[in-house]
């Protein structure tokens, strides 16, 4: 199904990945079909095709203009600047696929859709490639993964973070949704892809946007309410190391052996207007008393229940999952977490 049809303007083209014709020119058409993330995000991503390559499209909010292509380039550019797809396509151009364990970048530019009286919706946007891998949401909520095929796809998640921290690239927001399994039909872990760098910072960037709660490092929560804070600085620092991205792949971890995400003591849900509400019981909570709940929270790591513990390889992946989750963000060595899931494959 076609959602829309439009030219993709391209500002900046990652030669030689994206050598289509019509790039050299400035100029794509192009069709959006389905989307492939939620549409009621302020980023949407959709499928695209009228391309040489399989394709996703991730945009940002637009706005319109006389369609005149120097107006319509000149806004790009314009929204370009305000918008954050810019450093997130920089970061995919730095991870350059990851040996095909992250998309592609393709190229930089605006989606333009022909609008009424010579006006043209204008859409800050890149093309990148499409993975074909499963979200990881998607594959637990068929049931939780045997211990033996969670060690295999954490394997291949330090893998990932370890591979993002030589390119000095933090991810910021590894969850089920942003984490993608590839399987066989024995249902063999072949592939695990990251995808959504819109958080990630690189080591001389400034971090601190939170991710998913349940799976998000105790001091990326803590930048939000340290303020000026003289800790401020040595959390900043850790949000851009690898250390936050070891404890997702923890908590990670303990969602594909359970099943369950790490649970938190706060609830939250979205009202009529957008906004947010958190309670702790049947307390309501502001944003920065509900963050400093779920911070308290974090505190003693994750451990593995005892049933899961109790199989084959569980116990030492019980250790790995306690050192990824550790309050100690300097603990959270990629060599010996991935020393432990190894050996308790042998």
């Amino acid at each position: 199904m076609t959602t829309a049809t439009g030219t993709f303007v391209v500002l900046n083209a990652n030669y030689p990945a994206c050598s289509w014709p019509g790039v050299s020119e400035g100029a794509v058409p192009i069709e959006l079909a389905g989307p492939l993330g939620p549409v009621g995000n302020a980023h949407r991503v959709y499928e695209v095709r009228g391309l040489p390559a399989s394709c996703a499209i991730k945009m940002g909010p637009g706005a319109e203009c006389p369609e005149d292509e120097k107006d319509v380039r000149q806004v790009a550019m314009q929204l370009g600047v305000r918008d954050s797809l810019w450093g997130e396509y920089e970061k995919l151009l730095a991870a350059d696929g990851l040996c095909g364990r992250a998309p592609l970048a393709y190229a930089y530019g605006a989606f333009v859709e022909a609008g009424d009286a010579g006006r043209a919706r204008i859409s800050p946007a890149f093309v990148m490639e499409r993975l074909d891998a499963e979200p990881l949401c998607h594959v637990v909520e068929r049931g939780a993964l045997p211990v033996r095929r969670v060690i295999e796809a954490g394997l291949m998640l330090v893998d990932l973070v370890d591979d993002l921290a030589r390119r000095r690239i933090a991810h910021g927001n590894l969850s089920p949704e942003n984490v993608l399994i590839e399987a066989d039909d024995a249902d063999m872990v072949e592939r695990a892809c990251v995808v959504d760098f819109q958080l990630a910072v690189s080591r001389d960037e400034e971090g601190g946007r939170i991710g998913s709660l349940p799976f998000t490092a105790p001091e990326q929560i803590g930048l939000s309410l340290v303020g000026c804070n003289p800790r401020e600085w040595y959390l900043r620092r850790l949000s851009r190391e690898p250390y936050a991205d070891m404890w997702s792949v923890g908590a990670l971890l303990y969602y594909m052996a359970t099943g369950e995400c790490p649970a938190l003591p706060v609830r939250w849900g979205k009202g009529s207007d957008g906004a947010y509400s958190f309670w702790y019981g049947g307390q309501r909570l502001e944003f920065e008393e509900a963050l400093a709940c779920v911070n308290d929270s974090k505190i003693d790591g994750l451990d593995l229940p005892g049933p899961w513990r109790d199989e084959e390889g569980g116990s030492a992946l019980g250790s790995a999952i306690r050192l990824c989750t550790s309050n100690a963000a300097c603990e959270r060595e990629i060599a010996t977490v991935r020393g432990m899931l190894e050996e308790a494959l042998r």
